[in-house]
């Protein structure tokens, strides 16, 4: 059986670094004061994605229709 090396090979210019603390544990108690995105985020982050959804509920429906309108006004020789 080959016998190991007791430290890794070298991999990069960071790996001589100690490992990175690990994150701050907060108690249950903190999540419900924060609440779960944050104190300071917006309920809407991303306006253009909202915009999209408002057009495709509301919007797209009523041009879908509109068009197949036309299309059997055509087919119908009007």
């Amino acid at each position: 059986m080959p016998r190991r090396d007791p430290d890794p090979p070298f991999r990069g210019p960071w790996s001589d670094l100690p490992p990175p603390e690990p994150p701050k544990r907060e108690g249950p108690m903190r999540w419900r004061a924060r609440g779960a995105r944050g104190a300071r985020e917006p309920i809407i982050s991303n306006w253009r994605g909202l915009l999209i959804v408002l057009f495709l509920l509301f919007v797209a429906p009523a041009l879908a229709s509109w068009v197949a309108h036309l299309i059997m006004a055509q087919m119908a020789g009007r």
